[in-house]
């Protein structure tokens, strides 16, 4: 890698790690449709919610792919699938984010059980592998998460995530590193057949409260049209969605304010 190039990375990740990102930004199951809707994930029926598939009742598959900057070191790549049974939702998952030099991985289990026709709960369980060149100074880590999904009328739902309340440290030897705590609330809400708003509040240990607004517009059953904003300061994000019978394509963008433009896509297939 040319000098540059290293100059340009070590730069970026500098910046992420004192810009207000979170580690989820960059590691949790790429879920391109709440990436476009201002990074919200508790109610609009997202993985990153554990209950939030449960309430779908549907086989699925996905992968999703984020390319920060225009920096290939710096993009994090994800897939899942999710298998309802009678029992439980079981959803499986795993993400990694970075370079062979330093890279960040993770392995997910969820299980969810929508226990009434109007509240869905879900527990996450994460191996998370942080890797570096040396190979001596790996870390490892087992954590938990905690999602709920309340249908309060046909148009409105709640969500709610916890994420690591444990707050489970990072093992490496003797040490433990304390990973963040964080919690988000959110609200959804249909007044149209084709329109969803949503809003959200999220706060974890190590950054500021963050607002979170964005809406979706389908047109036509083939179209959905994102947009939304998210942190402090507030950044934009906008995306498209194509509905093709059993398959979802997902593309968008968000905008940093000090780094610039990050650029998504991802695939949905329901069966």
């Amino acid at each position: 890698m040319k000098s540059p190039a290293r100059i340009a990375i070590a730069t970026a990740l500098a910046l992420l790690c004192t810009a207000d990102v979170k580690a989820g930004d960059l590691l949790s199951h790429i879920d391109i449709r709440a990436g476009t809707l201002g990074t919200t994930t508790a109610a609009i029926g997202s993985a990153a919610n554990p209950a939030g598939l449960a309430t779908a009742g549907r086989r699925m598959a996905s992968a999703g792919y984020i390319n920060r900057f225009g920096i290939k070191e710096l993009s994090s790549y994800s897939g899942l699938i999710h298998l309802p049974t009678r029992a439980l939702d079981f959803t499986l998952c795993a993400a990694r984010f970075g370079m062979d030099a330093y890279n960040e991985n993770k392995v997910s289990l969820t299980l969810a059980r929508r226990l009434t026709e109007r509240f869905a709960l879900g527990v996450r369980v994460n191996y998370y592998l942080r890797q570096l060149a040396d190979r001596q100074n790996n870390v490892h880590a087992l954590t938990a998460d905690l999602g709920m999904s309340i249908t309060a009328t046909d148009k409105l739902t709640i969500g709610i995530v916890i994420n690591n309340p444990l707050r489970k440290g990072i093992v490496k030897g003797k040490t433990d590193e304390k990973l963040p705590v964080s919690a988000a609330v959110g609200v959804s809400y249909q007044p149209l057949s084709t329109l969803l708003l949503t809003v959200e509040v999220e706060k974890s240990t190590d950054t500021q409260l963050w607002f979170k607004a964005a809406g979706e517009y389908s047109p036509i059953p083939l179209l959905d049209l994102r947009m939304g904003v998210y942190g402090a300061p507030f950044s934009p994000t906008f995306g498209v969605g194509l509905n093709l019978s059993s398959f979802t394509v997902h593309a968008g963008a968000m905008w940093h304010t000090d780094l610039g433009p990050s650029v998504m896509c991802g695939l949905d297939y329901t069966f």
